[in-house]
């Protein structure tokens, strides 16, 4: 039996790599497949088995552009799986399995991004709450812009793939705990990967080459990639209640440190402890993974004991008293990291909880997520 030919590789790479920048370039959102949707999709599988080049190569671009989309579409990867599984035409079983390995690589590569909408929230913590360190001030803070966030810290995969190296420490197979690769680098380099797993021990410096070389990689997205600032951060980790509001209490979830186990990995680990491979636990309400414990997180601004420095209070949109995209020093020892790592305690875990890191050299305790935003125009408009 023969696989895809060299021409039906590069037609079928090509696309993929064309959808996935088309990909990046918009939010896609969807349900679940329609009658229509299931029956061009049985089309396309049947296809893939003609004995017709072009009908294949067709084929199986269109096929490639429903798999990338199912990095989005709830519903597709269900209906791929029950259809490979249940295919009987080896041929066409073969051709499935190739093209799905391929895009499925595609897939990974992805950072998918979430919209958190503009709003108003209490940052910080009240005092006399539960755990409150003295660096935690409550002030009403207004973010003035919405903004996308990444789902996840940027894995050891997406990181190589921008870099084309892999700074952390926690990537030999021992530390996997599931996939391991080995993959060359442009010198014949082997290079270590444990692909899903948050990258780490970069500087300060590495992270801003990886944001400039994705900001020059995605220049037509009409995006600008960048860190989150502090306030940036709590505001999306803190998400919303089902009432709409912003979530107020000490974990993303609430003030329940039961619940912990359920979104925190390797909670109460007993053992070495080292990063897990993200998205395993639960999200919060705008879908976003980790968000307490496994590594904690950079932000752009750096670490004041006070918040920030360059704002002043005036009167928010609500008419509260308080800052706008407040941001703390552009520049100091030590960075502003959030979130807490694996083996944190439940009051290192909390929301409001902040902390400084010393990135000179890199911290194997430190990931990252990156935010875009929509990139300002010739004349600075956004």
């Amino acid at each position: 039996m023969k696989g895809f030919t060299q021409r039906e590789k590069r037609g079928v790479m090509i696309a993929l790599c064309f959808l996935v920048f088309l990909g990046f370039s918009g939010r896609l959102v969807a349900d679940e497949l329609t009658v229509e949707q299931l029956q061009e999709m049985e089309h396309l599988a049947q296809e893939l088995g003609d004995e017709s080049w072009e009908v294949r190569k067709d084929a199986s671009e269109k096929f490639a552009q429903s798999y990338i989309e199912e990095c989005r579409y709830p519903g597709i990867r269900s209906w791929l799986k029950e259809r490979l599984e249940g295919e009987k035409d080896l041929e066409i079983k073969t051709r499935l399995e190739k093209l799905l390995s391929a895009a499925e690589e595609e897939c990974r590569s992805l950072m998918e991004f979430v919209w958190i909408p503009a709003g108003e929230f209490m940052m910080g913590s009240p005092e006399g709450k539960v755990g409150r360190w003295n660096n935690e001030e409550l002030h009403c803070v207004e973010i003035t812009k919405g903004f996308e966030i990444a789902k996840t810290e940027v894995t050891q995969l997406q990181w190589f793939l921008v870099m084309g190296n892999n700074p952390s420490y926690y990537s030999e197979q021992i530390y996997c705990r599931g996939e391991h690769r080995v993959i060359n680098d442009l010198n014949g380099k082997a290079i270590s990967l444990c692909p899903d797993h948050p990258v780490e021990s970069f500087s300060w410096d590495d992270v801003q080459v990886f944001l400039g070389k994705l900001n020059a990689k995605k220049a037509s997205e009409g995006y600008t990639y960048r860190l989150p600032t502090e306030a940036e951060w709590e505001y999306a980790a803190r998400g919303r209640m089902a009432s709409g509001e912003v979530q107020q209490g000490a974990y993303t979830f609430g003030d329940d440190q039961t619940l912990l186990g359920d979104y925190v990995v390797s909670y109460k680990h007993v053992g070495p402890l080292f990063p897990r491979a993200v998205g395993q636990k639960k999200a919060n309400s705008y879908g976003l993974y980790d968000i307490h414990g496994n590594i904690s997180e950079l932000c752009q601004d750096q670490y004041n004991e006070d918040y920030n420095q360059s704002g002043k209070r005036e009167k928010l949109s609500s008419g509260n008293e308080g800052f706008k995209d407040p941001q703390g020093p552009a520049s100091g020892p030590y960075s502003v990291v959030r979130g807490g790592r694996v083996g944190c305690d439940p009051r290192e875990l909390r929301l409001a909880s902040r902390g400084g890191v010393f990135l000179v050299g890199g911290a194997n305790e430190v990931g990252f997520r990156p935010v875009r935003v929509s990139a300002p125009d010739k004349e600075g408009n956004e």
